[in-house]
């Protein structure tokens, strides 16, 4: 897991964040959730690397597109590497999903 590494990467973007589900009031926020997280290799039957799947879900009634740069960036200085990315519009309000992959060292 690496949800403090998420906490201040997000934190430095400067609009709100939430694990999972968004409680507050602004038009535009980021939501984030790890969605899988699995071994990636092994030595002498031992694991060495592990990965974490995250998604980080854009949510925002006006131009988002500085926004989701400076995220992307941030979390490829994170040593993210970016799987997939979709968008969804529920009104006008509008969703971008973006998910990344993180390996670390097994502890």
């Amino acid at each position: 897991m690496m949800d403090n590494e998420i906490i201040q990467a997000l934190s430095t973007l400067g609009f709100d964040f939430a694990y999972e589900e968004y409680a507050g009031s602004n038009d535009t926020y980021i939501v984030y959730s790890e969605y899988d997280g699995r071994p990636e290799a092994y030595a002498d039957n031992q694991e060495i690397l592990e990965s974490f799947y995250y998604q980080f879900d854009i949510f925002s009634k006006s131009d988002y597109s500085a926004l989701l740069k400076a995220l992307k960036q941030s979390l490829f200085l994170l040593g993210g590497t970016r799987q997939n990315e979709f968008s969804h519009f529920e009104g006008e309000v509008h969703q971008r999903s973006i998910r990344f992959k993180f390996i670390r060292e097994t502890e």
